[in-house]
């Protein structure tokens, strides 16, 4: 995936497993609107707040291109678990 757009998100929530859903269905939301694919991201990350700062950059999906999988439809809360402390571990479901 080449970086030739990019997208800023900022994002604040009142713990971690919101600030990962949030951070997943911006995602899936600029994907939808704009047909972007993401390859490379910049994240910053305040645990202690929880904030997310990134800068996401990617291209227009091209069937040509890129292979298609299932389709997200929705991220869940289902089953959602989010590990911040030493081993890291994240566990989430989607809708497809």
């Amino acid at each position: 995936v080449e970086s030739v757009g990019q997208y800023d998100i900022n994002l604040e929530a009142q713990d971690m497993e919101q600030l990962l859903v949030d951070w997943l269905s911006e995602l899936l939301f600029l994907h939808g609107a704009n047909n972007m694919v993401f390859g490379f991201f910049k994240v910053d990350l305040d645990e202690k707040k929880n904030r997310l700062s990134a800068h996401v950059f990617g291209e227009p999906f091209n069937i040509s291109k890129h292979k298609i999988g299932v389709e997200i439809k929705a991220v869940t809360y289902h089953m959602l678990e989010v590990r911040n402390k030493r081993p890291y571990h994240v566990q989430i479901l989607f809708d497809i």
